[in-house]
């Protein structure tokens, strides 16, 4: 099989289009696809071998877990051992978990798949950020980001109808071997990528850059955007956790119309804020992003008709979608290439831990405070980033 050469700073300085990027968000397409048909399928399949509803719970826990604690460990090797070699050692891991499901069909063992395929999705995912990162021409970071973030929102919205169509109508075991497929193809691709990285000219930093690859888990110029992207996933995660109860607590019988909107909003908006902010700058994407989530909040917290549920759904679907390109682009925009995977890490630490921060909050307020309270206070989160992050680049301006 023929190799595919991949080189940082290559000849394509304005193409955003070349063979190395469309075949790494083909790449990150497979591992979304294998990830979240897993997502849904896994404990779907897991409840016909098991009434144990704790257990059951864990499935998504535990591969939530490992793919938030894998982050950190994921920018810091990325950094200091050949990229592809960790994406592969990613898919390595789904492949592994993904051939597991179906050798241990009981629930002890699929806990430890999970396990293994949440370690394999947070190498994978920082990689293919890294990698795209990478390959993208610097004036189109965003925009290419944007991209590979749109199609995989489109992988994402369609791999759980997928594994529920496939496991209702054909086989449990049918939807565990696509699962498999999925992983394998990304394996593939994976291992054809031959990736050389050029030497850095970064001379005047070489006491900083060492210190950098024999200690930091963490890249400091990502914290900004890792935390305002937590403060928008914050502000997100009990929406896409609750929004169904709640708005059947209200009384509407067409909930569908918020993931309808969401989705449309998000694919829509993720490369066309990428390409909006790599002209006029990051920091107004952000705060757009920022101010929009908190009024999505606010939105669902007073929420009485239909308009209004669409209307929450196009805001928080732009939000993560703009926030995402643009902050992720911001995350990596201004560090050397040697500390992008880093840089990566930190920034999808950032969106795994609000989201988990979040939907843990709104679960325990949730047992003596209403939904819409819940929604009203998440929506003050992302506008007081909004302010920080505005004080912060006035600032940076001024000086």
């Amino acid at each position: 099989m023929k190799k595919i050469n991949t080189y940082i700073n290559s000849t394509d300085t304005f193409k955003l289009w070349t063979p190395k990027f469309i075949i790494i968000t083909v790449i990150n397409s497979f591992s979304f696809l294998c990830s979240n048909m897993a997502t849904i399928g896994i404990p779907t399949y897991a409840a016909t071998l098991s009434d144990n509803n704790i257990a059951l719970g864990l499935i998504t826990t535990f591969s939530a877990i490992a793919a938030l604690l894998s982050r950190p460990f994921a920018g810091f090797f990325l950094d200091r051992i050949n990229r592809v070699a960790i994406l592969s050692l990613g898919f390595s891991l789904m492949v592994t978990a993904s051939l597991g499901y179906m050798v241990y069909p009981f629930i002890s063992g699929i806990l430890i798949m999970r396990l293994l395929h949440g370690i394999g999705w947070g190498l994978c995912s920082s990689a293919t950020a890294t990698l795209a990162s990478d390959f993208l021409p610097k004036s189109k970071i965003a925009e290419g980001l944007g991209y590979m973030g749109a199609i995989s929102s489109i992988f994402s919205s369609i791999a759980p109808t997928i594994s529920m169509i496939i496991f209702t109508r054909l086989s449990a075991t049918f939807m565990l071997l696509i699962i498999l497929s999925s992983a394998i193809a990304g394996l593939i691709l994976s291992l054809l990528l031959i990736y050389k990285q050029l030497p850095t000219n970064n001379t005047n930093n070489t006491l900083e850059t060492t210190h950098h690859h024999k200690t930091s888990f963490i890249e400091p110029k990502a914290l900004l955007p890792a935390m305002a992207i937590a403060s928008v996933t914050i502000a997100y995660s009990p929406i896409a956790t609750f929004i169904t109860p709640y708005i059947t607590e209200k009384g509407f019988k067409t909930p569908e119309i918020f993931f309808y909107s969401y989705a449309f909003s998000t694919i829509i908006a993720r490369p066309l804020t990428g390409k909006i902010a790599d002209k006029k700058g990051y920091y107004k994407i952000a705060v757009l992003s920022l101010f929009s989530m908190g009024i999505s909040s606010y939105i669902f917290s007073i929420i009485n008709s239909l308009t209004f549920l669409c209307l929450g759904g196009l805001l928080s679907g732009f939000a993560m979608g703009g926030g995402m390109s643009s902050l992720q682009a911001m995350a990596v925009a201004n560090v050397s290439p040697e500390k992008r995977g880093t840089a990566n890490s930190t920034f999808l630490y950032g969106f795994d831990a609000g989201m988990a921060l979040g939907s843990f909050a709104a679960g325990y307020f949730r047992r003596s405070t209403e939904f819409g309270i819940i929604f009203s206070l998440m929506s003050i989160i992302p506008i007081v980033s909004c302010i920080l992050i505005s004080i912060i680049h006035q600032i940076s301006v001024e000086e």
